[in-house]
């Protein structure tokens, strides 16, 4: 038998023993503290954000929002990536922190006093969890801000991104509410479900924007103008009213979790129950109509409810003697030209009379009421009407500044117990794709808006 030299005992036995032993100090030692806000690389930050950047986002831009970019449902959108931006910054920044060196006065491990700290509340410190003291701040938290006034500018839902863009030249014009008018998707032919949800995104994030700029918010579903009616019209009006309460509730509740503050679940019903009572004659038309819209308001009503805890608006249109907003909290009609060329008459029989129902139905439900300005000029969406029709319009673009002048007078005349409590104007928003108002006509309600309290 061989002998072993002092080499070969050393190569055969004492060296393996000595790797073995490295290998399971190594093994044994904790790992490393992570030195990146991220936990993969797949190449998509908002898949491979760690626990603390994930937690950032999802405050930052919602839940709903984070699932939707982290599972490539659609791509994120500018705002969101302003906001990935901003959340690496605040976990580099705790990252970069060196960890907490032990200190004498420091208790042991597993002593009495780190068990009782363990089982402690810790204080609200305004930073996202985990983060030290001295860092940035986690965003604040979403809160419902209801003005003494509502000076309401409405916009479409498309156009909140250059909104958001321009929202410091909108107080100067005394606007402290933007009316969101947020189409159906489902009536669009135009749009896919990846647009859908890309444009939800949009709109919520900009809601988020609004906010944090101390804008309120009256949100309002629309369900769109000519060529939504011709998609909607395919369907019986027990189908077309399905759509319609299943996209309230949605909303609703993505409005309860943004802390809107004002939430409609129809624009206008009746005008659009009008399509589907061709049949009758317009005195039926005109009741079925009522009855249809009430029917329906009061059966959403407690649905909504459920799930949103701002103020609830029945936005309605046209003035109706018929129409009962019972239970909501804000009674609104929509006060139009109707093509009435005698200023006389739009003073008496359509800006009063919309008054006194408005006050009286508000008295009724003990609910608030508001003003909606809204005056379209049909050349401006139909180019193709004939000329008598778009001759009349220009005509009515010309008593523009009448129109408003007199509404705004009307108000005024009111005793202040009576008056409304907001309202709304289209075609106030800087850069709106909705007609704007003459130069004028924006004067008129500058000052009135201005005049009000409630910032």
């Amino acid at each position: 038998m061989m002998k072993h030299t002092t080499i070969d005992y050393f190569l055969k036995i004492v060296f393996p023993c000595f790797i073995f032993l490295i290998l399971f100090v190594y093994g044994c030692a904790p790992a490393a503290p992570s030195t990146s806000p991220f936990r993969q690389q797949t190449g998509d930050p908002f898949v491979d954000a760690g626990d603390e950047l994930k937690a950032c986002l999802v405050q930052e831009i919602g839940q709903e929002a984070f699932q939707a970019v982290a599972a490539k449902q659609r791509p994120s959108t500018p705002p969101e990536i302003e906001a990935l931006k901003r959340c690496i910054d605040i976990v580099n920044s705790k990252l970069q922190q060196p960890p907490a060196q032990p200190t004498e006065e420091s208790p042991a491990p597993d002593s009495p006093a780190i068990e009782a700290k363990a089982n402690e509340v810790p204080a609200p410190s305004g930073l996202l969890p985990g983060l030290p003291p001295g860092l940035p701040p986690s965003p604040p938290p979403l809160v419902r801000t209801y003005p003494d006034f509502i000076k309401c500018s409405s916009v479409s839902s498309p156009e909140l991104p250059q909104v958001v863009e321009r929202l410091d030249e909108l107080k100067p014009l005394g606007i402290n509410t933007i009316c969101i008018m947020q189409g159906v998707d489902r009536f669009n032919p135009r749009i896919n479900q990846e647009q859908s949800e890309l444009m939800k995104s949009t709109t919520l994030s900009s809601i988020r924007e609004i906010k944090k700029a101390g804008f309120a918010i009256v949100f309002i579903l629309d369900m769109g103008g000519p060529l939504a009616e011709k998609e909607y019209t395919k369907l019986t009006q027990d189908q077309f009213l399905e759509v319609v309460e299943r996209e309230a509730l949605a909303w609703a509740a993505l409005a309860e979790e943004y802390q809107v503050e004002y939430f409609a679940p129809a624009n206008e019903l009746p005008s659009k129950l009008h399509n589907f009572l061709a049949g009758y004659s317009e005195s039926e038309r005109k009741r079925k109509k009522i009855e249809e819209t009430n029917r329906w308001q009061q059966q959403i009503l407690p649905k909504v409810q459920e799930v949103f805890k701002g103020k609830i608006v029945a936005k309605l249109g046209d003035y109706s003697n018929g129409l009962d907003p019972q239970g909501y909290d804000v009674v609104a009609y929509t006060i139009s030209h109707d093509f009435i060329l005698n200023l006389e008459e739009f003073r008496r029989n359509k800006v009063r009379e919309t008054y006194t129902v408005s006050i009286r139905q508000a008295a009724e439900n003990k609910a608030e009421w508001m003003g909606n300005i809204y005056f379209a000029y049909e050349e401006a969406f139909n180019p193709d009407a004939p000329s008598e029709y778009t001759t009349k319009s220009r005509e009515l673009r010309e008593l523009q500044d009448d129109y408003h002048r007199i509404i705004i007078e009307e108000i005024y005349a009111l005793d202040k117990p009576k008056r409304p409590q907001g309202l709304m104007v289209g075609g106030y928003t800087p850069g709106s794709i909705i007609p704007q108002l003459t130069d004028s006509s924006k004067v008129v309600i500058k000052n009135f808006f201005l005049e009000q309290s409630g910032g």
